[in-house]
This record gives structure tokens, C-alpha cells and sequence, in this order.
């Protein structure tokens, strides 16, 4: 993060509450431990009949985030609910320098409805879209953080957290 004024308020938008952590995990603990003020905001908390709240808080905080916020979207209904997410991105959109958030790309419904309600409501901010791999065809890098061993193990540390999605793949 050499340019930590970029960076100073931070926000990462996640549909889910475990996006954050898988695809930018690492990042948000070296934003953190380069003074950045970091929020994490995941629209949706249940998954089926799961409620992932409890594990969501406990990778926020062994990740270092103390503002964080989880919304009570419906999962798989993101398209219906695209202006009210809209607007509650557009009520905070004054909060913040750098935005990010998913590609609007992605295969994931959820996920691109996301990305494409993000391009609208900071538009005027530094948006940085992540990939998942899993949930694309192909990647569009164009912005990449280093991090250090200890950022990875961070990372893998709060996926971790998510005692209840261990059976998936990534």
C-alpha cells in the first residue's frame, strides 16, 4: 500500500458474508496493518437455513476490522432487490475514498448485481472490483497487492472462521 492516503477509508462491499475474506483477505489485513481505516459490508447473512453472523464477526475481528456491518438482504434475490441495495450503498457513498467490491462480471448473481449497483452509486470514488475465480469465465487483473506470508496466513486464518462452509472447494 504505497500510497496510504488512497487507501485511508476503505470500504469492501461483499454480497456474502465470507467474499470479503476469500477474495480480498489478505488485502484488508495489510490495509489494516498499514493504518488504513478499513469497513467491511456484507448484504446478506443467511445462507439456506445458516446463519453466518456469528462466523462473519469472528473473522472480522481475528482480521483486525472494527467497523464492519452485515445487511439483512435475501441470498439469491439481489436482482429484485438491486434498488434498495442501490440506495443503501448511496446513503454511505460519502463515507469513504476506495470502494471494493465485486466484478460485475461475475457468474453469481448475487455478485454482479453487487458489482453493477457499486459502479452506480460510487462512481466518483477508487473502485477496485475482485474476481472470484470460481465464478468466472476470466479475470480482468489490472490492480494487484503484494502481501507478505503473514497477510496470506491472515487470510486463510478468518476463511477458517466459516466452520460452516468448510465443506466447499475453495
Amino acid at each position: 500500500m504505497d500510497n496510504i492516503n488512497f487507501f485511508k477509508r476503505t470500504l469492501i462491499v461483499c454480497p456474502h458474508t465470507d467474499d470479503g475474506e476469500i477474495n480480498c483477505g489478505g488485502t484488508i489485513s495489510k490495509l489494516i496493518e498499514s493504518g488504513a481505516e478499513v469497513t467491511v459490508l456484507a448484504l446478506s447473512h443467511i445462507y439456506g437455513k445458516l446463519d453466518l453472523s456469528g462466523e462473519f464477526v469472528t473473522s472480522m475481528k481475528l482480521l483486525g476490522v472494527k467497523d464492519y456491518f452485515i445487511g439483512n438482504f435475501t441470498t439469491r434475490y439481489f436482482e429484485r432487490d438491486r434498488q434498495e441495495i442501490l440506495q443503501s450503498l448511496y446513503d454511505i457513498r460519502n463515507e469513504f475514498d476506495t470502494i471494493f467490491f465485486s466484478d460485475p462480471d461475475d457468474h453469481n448473481s448475487d455478485h454482479s448485481t453487487v458489482g453493477f449497483e457499486c459502479l452506480r452509486a460510487f462512481k466518483n470514488h477508487n473502485l477496485i472490483a475482485y474476481g472470484s475465480p470460481f465464478n468466472s469465465l476470466h479475470l480482468k487483473e489490472n490492480y494487484f497487492c503484494e502481501l507478505s506470508a503473514e497477510h496470506l496466513l491472515k487470510k486463510i486464518d478468518a476463511i477458517k472462521c466459516y466452520k460452516s462452509q468448510s465443506h466447499r472447494t475453495y
